[in-house]
């Protein structure tokens, strides 16, 4: 049974300490990005900017984009602002390519006209240009500050993103039409609004000084000694659609240059002559001074998009409150001459359909406050607060918590305060994960390589600990048994249609609810359950699924910091 009411829940610790949480339907979003690690920021960046273009693609849940896509930019901007950024050139092409799709895609939606962009295509290219901007602001402020080895022509930090911005800049070359002029969907009070062709100008000022001689090219029949160069994003995005209209540079460079330099200054080269290139557009959006060779913006630089001034203008023309009289009707009046004489019959319609419009006016109105009231009681009936008393016990980790935080969840076993419950499946997960072999040409092999590690050490430290006797540490099965050994690990499921039910299935066996918990004598009194469980797991999706059956669920990093333990 679901209810609609506030989630109220009381942690209470062995040592007296409480924390109340007040939940509504969704999860109140960490937005101090600062505060995160970066490994948990890398996570919730990349499902959420998974999540955006999947609104993009599906055109579902649009009416939530700006704000997702703001938080999605946010998240971005403070990964590529860490020292130790964990978007290698692989993820930075990845991120890159499906932006590009997704512009193309809304584009292969539009109305056939090329001077047309449908509402989901100006919010994929806004959202394209912003991370342009924050990416080419990144990339200024590493390549300013940071002081270069003379042995490399640029700062081994600033490589990554040199690169992605000519990638950026390449894409933007081939189609001038998809975002000339630059739309301006996302308000001010969301953000981040970077100023991209400011930044790009000072960018592109800061390219312009940094010396390639170091590192000749040619473009012309290649000598004796030399060799090619050719760029890591023109092999893995060779043939790729949006960049098919793409010059390819045929670029030589002598055998005892250096290739990463090499390959840096094709990439300045390509740079350079796009800013040339943007210089000449119609209208242009940058600018080069003539007395100080310096580039400069030029494009026009709204503070509020056309959008919101035309939320406003309707808002500004909607009905009075005491006149019920609207002021369109008065203005609409005026425009069509109601006062002439000469035209009595076609004033006389245009009162009586300004009539007919107020009376359906007031039907829709009363109509939308009888189901609002109908409403009300529906929900005074059904929907209860719900109170949880949370002392824990037993912790249920999932999968993904042996893999992210192998050692916080050892310090929870060596505590000994607390019964560690590790479902059966979750062995078989990780017992699959150790094992599977990855392909070392993958561009995700590394991370593979990770997970596998990750996982078999999670078994080794599962199977000791069990070979021990720990009496805090249970393995559990789906149908709520404990076993002692984990020599047969095969167990047949009965209902549960996925790991995640089976994981949330052992959380239950620790809630034992009577109905009469859920039926307070006082029809106004919240429902109090008590809980000695709590699901620790970062997935979301199990999280929601916990919520919905009154499971208490924490993400490990959080509860380790509430009970005080390090690892």
């Amino acid at each position: 049974m679901q209810y609609g009411g506030l989630r109220r829940e009381m942690w209470i610790s062995g040592d007296g300490n409480n924390m109340e949480d007040q939940i509504e339907d969704e999860e109140e979003e960490t937005t101090n990005y600062t505060l995160m690690s970066t490994h948990e920021l890398y996570k919730r960046f990349t499902l959420d900017f998974l999540v955006l273009h999947g609104k993009l693609l599906t055109k579902i849940g649009m009416e939530t984009f700006p704000e997702l896509c703001s938080q999605t930019l946010h998240q971005y901007a403070s990964l590529i602002g860490r020292e130790n950024c964990p978007l290698t050139t692989s993820v930075f092409t990845q991120i890159l390519a499906i932006t590009m799709f997704s512009v193309q895609h809304c584009s292969s939606d539009g109305v056939g006209d090329e001077n047309v962009r449908t509402q989901q295509q100006e919010h994929a290219v806004q959202f394209a240009l912003d991370l342009f901007g924050l990416t080419v602001e990144r990339c200024t402020q590493l390549l300013s500050e940071k002081v270069k080895d003379a042995s490399s022509l640029i700062v081994p930090e600033a490589r990554v993103l040199v690169m992605a911005v000519k990638l950026f800049a390449d894409w933007l070359s081939c189609h001038t039409n998809s975002w000339m002029p630059p739309p301006d969907q996302l308000h001010p009070e969301l953000g981040p609004c970077p100023d991209m062709w400011k930044l790009f100008a000072n960018f592109s000022n800061t390219v312009k000084a940094i010396d390639c001689l170091g590192c000749p090219l040619f473009t012309h029949t290649p000598a004796a000694n030399s060799r090619p160069v050719v760029l890591y994003e023109e092999k893995e995005l060779a043939g790729y659609v949006p960049l098919l209209a793409l010059p390819q540079d045929v670029v030589f460079t002598p055998v005892n240059v250096n290739l990463d330099d090499a390959s840096d200054a094709k990439r300045l080269c390509r740079l350079r002559f796009f800013a040339d290139f943007i210089c000449g557009l119609d209208p242009p959006v940058l600018a080069v001074n003539g007395k100080t060779d310096l580039y400069y913006s030029v494009a026009p630089r709204p503070t509020i998009s056309e959008r919101d001034e035309r939320h406003l203008d309707a808002a500004d023309s909607g009905v009075e409150r005491g006149g019920g009289v609207a002021r369109d009707d008065v203005t609409e009046g005026r425009e069509l001459g109601h006062g002439d004489d000469d035209d009595d019959k076609q004033g006389s319609d245009i009162s009586a359909l300004r009539r007919r419009k107020r009376e359906l006016e007031i039907q829709v109105q009363q109509r939308q406050l009888l189901e609002k009231n109908a409403l009300q009681v529906v929900e005074k009936q059904t929907c209860r607060d719900i109170e949880l008393e949370i002392r824990p016990t037993y912790l249920v980790p999932d999968t993904n918590g042996f893999i992210d935080y192998l050692d916080k969840i050892k310090a929870l076993v060596q505590a000994r305060k607390y019964t560690i419950v590790v479902p059966l499946v979750v062995i078989n997960e990780l017992d699959g994960l150790s094992k599977t072999a990855s392909d070392p040409n993958d561009i995700s092999a590394e991370h593979a390589q990770w997970v596998q590690r990750r996982a078999a050490a999670s078994v080794q430290y599962i199977e000791s600990i069990i070979e021990q006797g720990q009496r805090n540490v249970k393995v559990m099965t789906s149908q709520g048994n404990y076993l002692d050994t984990l020599e047969f690990r095969t167990e047949e499921r009965h209902g549960q249609s996925c790991n995640d039910d089976v994981i949330l299935s052992c959380c239950l066996h620790f809630c034992d609810d009577k109905a009469k918990d859920f039926m307070p004598k006082d029809a106004d009194a919240p429902i109090r359950l008590k809980r000695e469980v709590v699901l620790l797991t970062d997935d979301r999706n199990l999280r929601v699924k916990a919520h919905t059956r009154n499971v208490p669920v924490k993400d490990t990093l959080s509860f380790c910091r509430w009970v005080k333990i390090n690892a």
